[in-house]
C-alpha cells in the first residue's frame, strides 16, 4: 500500500512537474498549457467527478506554486553542478552533497503531496483505479531492463 501510494506520488508529482517547467510560451511544452492539457487527459481517461477534477487541478496549482517559489534553489543547484563538472576532475563528496540535496527537496515533495494525492485515490471509484493501475504498469514497462 505505502509503495503503491509513493509511486502514484511520483507519477503524479512527474506530470504536474513537468507541466510546470517554464518552456517556451509557445507550442504543447508552454507553460500552463501542457498542464491543462494533462487535467483534460486525466479527467477524460479517468472519467472524474467535478470535485475529483477540481481536486486534481488544487494539486496541480499547489505543485506550479511551489515549483515556482524553487526557481532560485534549482538554479543554484544547477549552476553548482556545472561547476564540478567543468572542473578537471569531479569532487565525489561533493556531488552526493549535491544529489543528496535534490534527493532531500525531492522527499519533501512527496511528504507535502502524498497525503492529499491519498485522499484523491480514496475518491476514486474501482473502475478509476484500475485505469489508474494500467496507467502505472504501462509507465513501469518502460523502467524496466530492455
Amino acid at each position: 500500500m505505502k509503495r503503491s501510494l509513493v509511486v502514484l506520488t511520483l507519477i503524479v508529482a512527474s506530470v504536474f512537474f513537468f507541466s510546470a517547467c517554464d518552456r517556451a510560451k509557445q507550442g504543447h511544452h508552454g507553460h500552463g498549457l501542457w498542464g491543462k492539457q494533462v487535467i483534460e487527459k486525466i479527467s477524460s481517461e479517468l472519467d472524474l467527478t467535478a470535485q475529483q477534477r477540481a481536486t486534481l487541478e488544487s494539486i496541480q496549482n499547489d505543485f506550479k506554486a511551489m515549483h515556482k517559489t524553487h526557481a532560485n534553489q534549482r538554479q543554484t543547484w544547477i549552476q553548482g553542478l556545472v561547476a564540478e563538472v567543468k572542473k578537471d576532475r569531479v569532487d565525489p563528496k561533493k556531488l552526493e552533497a549535491m544529489v543528496e540535496a535534490r534527493a532531500t527537496h525531492q522527499r519533501e515533495m512527496i511528504q507535502k503531496f502524498s497525503t492529499r494525492l491519498s485522499d484523491f485515490h480514496a475518491s476514486l471509484n474501482s473502475k478509476q483505479k484500475e485505469t489508474l493501475a494500467q496507467w502505472i504498469e504501462k509507465w513501469g514497462s518502460h523502467m524496466g531492463p530492455k
